[in-house]
């Protein structure tokens, strides 16, 4: 399994760290209109992003940021010995901290951990088990959570005593430890970082806008949750807050880049996870060898 993948914009690193190898699974148990045959229609899917059957390619993953002199974890995965109500991601016990070393930031070097939102495979790791308790992965790292995210999440979310108590294993002992920066959807990291604010999923999802040397690069986070919605962006996702909302947030974002030189990381992307979105009449592709 290729676990790191990287791109540069600009002055800016980017590798992508796998949790896991990607997903066979059927694309309704993410986007209920997402069957076999219409996923078969769309031809450019195959082999990287679907089977030949109409299945998705799924992957959970990671992106590290390298920057004026800062290592920034975008989303943490899962996590270790975490429960949830998904059995094949239930309880994992991977190597991902070994991968996320070898590409080249150990847990001690992390300076900042920035999270689209705070759904559970995108916080797990920000915590690890510790004699029974769960205690920062990155204790050296300023944990950066959207106010409005971390508003709606603490009333939304399930906690403590469900079967996917996320925020008790990965969110709370974070602000415990006094790790926490909460900061405003269009938030900036340096010259080259910026926050847009990407609301449907939930409230206060946000995106990653990269920006350095003349380059850009956007890092999805859930405003897709695979390719297939460049072709139909107002398929829905079953888990989003606001589907309508998420809907035209991502319809408005594809516009926005189609056809540029913007390169789209796709946050649960398979295979070569990112490209550049090209097309008209409002059903695009994404394509992992175009730059206009």
């Amino acid at each position: 399994m290729t676990t790191c993948q990287e791109w540069t914009v600009g002055e800016v690193r980017i590798r992508r760290v796998m949790e896991i190898p990607p997903l066979d699974i059927p694309g309704t148990i993410l986007l209920p209109d997402a069957t076999p045959e219409t996923v078969r229609t769309i031809d450019w899917l195959v082999p990287d992003f679907a089977t030949a059957a109409g299945n998705f390619l799924f992957s959970f993953q990671s992106f590290l940021l390298f920057v004026d002199g800062l290592r920034i974890i975008i989303d943490t995965c899962i996590g270790n010995h975490k429960a949830n109500a998904v059995p094949p991601i239930h309880l994992l016990d991977t190597r991902f901290l070994e991968s996320l070393a070898e590409a080249g930031a150990p847990a001690e070097t992390v300076d900042i951990v920035l999270c689209t939102h705070l759904h559970f495979d995108h916080v797990g790791w920000n915590t690890r088990l510790q004699d029974g308790n769960w205690v920062p992965t990155f204790p050296k790292a300023r944990y950066l959570f959207g106010k409005e995210e971390w508003n709606h999440a603490r009333l939304h979310e399930p906690h403590e005593g469900s079967l996917n108590d996320h925020i008790a294993q990965s969110v709370t002992p974070i602000f415990e430890a006094g790790l926490v920066d909460l900061i405003d959807t269009d938030h900036r990291i340096g010259k080259s970082i910026r926050l847009k604010h990407t609301p449907g999923h939930t409230p206060g999802h946000v995106s990653i806008w990269i920006e350095s040397g003349g380059e850009s690069a956007v890092i999805s986070g859930d405003m897709f949750h695979h390719p297939i919605q460049c072709a139909h962006p107002n398929m829905g996702s079953n888990f989003c807050f606001d589907p309508n909302r998420a809907n035209a947030t991502r319809l408005e974002f594809l516009r926005q880049i189609a056809n540029t030189d913007t390169l789209l990381i796709g946050s649960h992307f398979a295979g070569p996870t990112a490209g550049y979105v090209v097309g008209s009449r409002d059903s695009w592709k994404l394509d992992v060898h175009h730059r206009s």
